[in-house]
């Protein structure tokens, strides 16, 4: 780098414009000594060095003023940002001030002797330079500018007096003003009055190397429609007279959500207050971090008591591991949602049953713990137990009269047996009767006049007699199955 720089330097050109020959030469010598190292270009009169200004770009110009065809102004006006030099004997004042104002670099007096051009290649390298450096400030100014105007921070600066001086384009934007009205406009003109107070105390507090940050406004645009911003002020030490700045960020949006979110979270707690549950909130580890107004009538304690505390420390003890064990679950296996039903103790010793809807609470994007919503139902658990005990109850009367019913069923049928068996005997008989009287009147005689002896008769009603029994059996077995047909057709 630093070589393109030195072969930069070896190939400046200065143009010099005198028409005293003697004059020109003894500078021209000036320029090519080994510590000026610099090329030159010799105009002789106004003319030819408007022609060689036409032809060529130097990176200086080094000029008598009074030339015998006119005065170094009309170069001047031609070599716009190149570094001029006036050389001349005039004395005047006014004309040295008058160059100056004009854009010359420097005003070198021409003695007689020529004593001057010794000092006269510092003199150009001095304008040279200063120039370079004019021109990068520049570059740099309008980079800087180009940067505040194409930003979406909301920039401004003040004069000594709070008036305004200086507005990028977001903040015309965002406050509906011309950048021809900013000279008219005080910084307490464009601040909401109830921001006044706030605003003047900075204002005295702000002085040359001051920085504020962290500086929260509210803008009141044209309409009057209020823009909250967010930034910093400061006051350079570099710049007479001093000046305020301030670069700000709209932060309406955001103030604007974050109301509405503190009236839905106000919305959220009064509904939370107002709930006939307990809500509450723990961490990670188990520990309560909200308990609304509820959660006392339940527990007995104060909830300022119960924040910071451990959500099983009011857990029965016999329920204690279940319950951990139902936390870590929901933890492990990251279920969003989960119920189930212990007993509390209360502060007064109380045994009381809640039914716990456990839910992931979120602030954001991120799960800060749990939220807990706690309903008693000691009144359900005791009427289940109630009605697990009446059922146990009924289910042993049902056992009672299972064994009665039995006890009457075996009864009824061996009642229904002795009935049916009485009837058997009754039937049989009747026919044991009547085969005794047909035997005696019709059978007996026939078989006495066929067969002789007595010994056929006595057969006849051993015969009648051995089938009386099984004549009894089948009868009673009859009888048995059309009693339990007409038992199961009535049924």
């Amino acid at each position: 780098m630093s070589n393109n720089n030195e072969e930069a330097e070896k190939d400046r050109e200065i143009l010099i414009v005198e028409d005293d020959e003697m004059t020109l030469s003894v500078m021209e010598r000036s320029f090519q000594t080994e510590e000026a190292q610099f090329r030159t270009t010799l105009g002789r009169s106004l003319k030819e060095a408007l022609s060689l200004m036409e032809q060529s770009k130097f990176d200086a110009i080094v000029a008598d003023y009074h030339l015998n065809d006119g005065t170094a102004s009309a170069l001047m006006s031609k070599a716009k940002d190149t570094p001029f030099v006036v050389v001349t004997s005039d004395d005047d004042p006014a004309l040295a001030a008058h160059l100056v104002r004009n854009g010359v670099d420097e005003f070198v007096s021409k003695d007689a002797k020529l004593r001057f051009v010794n000092t006269l290649p510092i003199i150009v390298e001095s304008a040279i330079e200063r120039r370079r450096e004019i021109e990068n400030y520049k570059k740099e100014q309008k980079r800087f500018k180009e940067l505040f105007e194409n930003s979406s921070v909301l920039i401004q600066s003040l004069d000594g007096s709070g008036y305004l001086i200086y507005a990028n384009s977001a903040w015309l934007r965002s406050l509906g003003y011309q950048e021809t009205e900013l000279n008219a406009l005080h910084y307490l003109d464009v601040i909401h009055p109830f921001d006044h107070k706030y605003a003047k105390n900075l204002y005295t507090k702000i002085g040359p190397g001051v920085r504020i940050n962290n500086v929260n406004l509210r803008f009141v645009d044209k309409k009057g429609d209020i823009t909250y911003v967010n930034g910093t002020v400061n006051c350079t030490d570099d710049q007479r007279p001093f000046q305020i700045h301030g670069m700000f960020n709209n932060i309406t949006e955001e103030v604007i959500a974050q109301k509405r979110l503190s009236r839905s979270e106000k919305k959220y707690r009064e509904l939370v207050e107002m709930a006939e549950d307990t809500i509450c909130r723990i961490d990670f580890k188990g520990y309560f971090r909200f308990v609304n107004e509820h959660g006392e009538e339940l527990t007995g304690y104060d909830r300022r008591d119960l924040v910071g505390s451990h959500c099983l420390s009011l857990v029965d003890p016999n329920y204690k591991d279940q319950v951990a064990r139902h936390y870590n679950d929901q933890h492990t296996n990251k279920k969003k949602s989960t119920y189930m039903e212990f007993p509390l103790i209360t502060k007064g010793g109380k045994r009381v049953w809640v039914g716990q809807k456990t839910t992931e609470y979120k602030k954001g994007r991120f799960i800060r713990g749990y939220q807990l919503v706690v309903r008693d139902i000691t009144e359900k658990k005791l009427a289940e137990e109630k009605i697990l005990e009446q059922k146990k109850e009924l289910e042993a009367q049902r056992d009672v009269l299972e064994e009665q019913n039995e006890t009457i069923r075996e009864n009824y049928d061996q009642l229904r047996k002795a009935r049916i068996s009485r009837r058997a005997v009754i039937i049989v008989l009747l026919l044991a009767v009547a085969l005794f009287v047909l035997s005696e009147i019709f059978l007996e005689p026939l078989i006495e006049e066929y067969v002789d002896g007595n010994y056929a008769g006595l057969m006849l009603k051993g015969t009648i007699a051995l089938l009386l029994k099984p004549l009894e059996t089948f009868v009673e077995n009859y009888l048995t199955k059309r009693s339990y047909k007409h038992i199961e057709s009535s049924i």
